[in-house]
């Protein structure tokens, strides 16, 4: 099979299948998101992890509820930019993005249908981000004008 067709812009099919057996596929919702993403860096955005197979997560000691099983979660990492901000996290949720996992170089991005999750990789272990549970409590109390307004929900 040729890999090297574009599923959205700046993003190959070959970049998101499961390294173990060549196959892959991204919800609607997540190919959304990167191209908001995309265009909001602007700059190349490289991908360590996108769809996963059950066996290859268990090779890399993923959850076994993890978001990549579904195709709805990719890990990235931009050279030069510094992701680990308040205001890339606003960025993210502005994009789509309701599961934010920071740290180590890599930031992991999802769009879980329920609820949100946000926490901080700390060696091979994951903690709550308080600041990113602030930034989001920011986030949804405004409305689409940057107006505070009351909680929005997620999806």
């Amino acid at each position: 099979m040729n890999n090297d067709f574009y599923v959205a812009p700046h993003l190959r099919y070959s970049e998101i299948v499961s390294p173990d057996n060549d196959t892959g596929a991204l919800t609607l919702d997540l190919l959304e998101a990167w191209v908001k993403l995309r265009g909001a860096l602007g700059v190349p955005i490289r991908l360590t992890s996108a769809y996963r197979s059950i066996e290859y997560n268990r090779r890399v000691a993923g959850s076994p509820n993890s978001q990549h099983l579904l195709g709805r979660a990719i890990d990235i990492i931009v050279p030069n930019v510094n992701l680990d901000t308040p205001e890339w996290l606003e960025v993210f949720f502005e994009c789509g993005f309701v599961g934010i996992g920071r740290g180590g170089g890599i930031t992991h991005l999802d769009v879980r249908e329920h609820g949100s999750g946000l926490w901080r990789y700390t060696g091979a272990s994951r903690v709550p981000d308080e600041a990113g549970r602030e930034a989001y409590e920011r986030f949804a109390s405004r409305d689409d004008m940057g107006l505070a307004t009351g909680p929005r929900t997620t999806r």
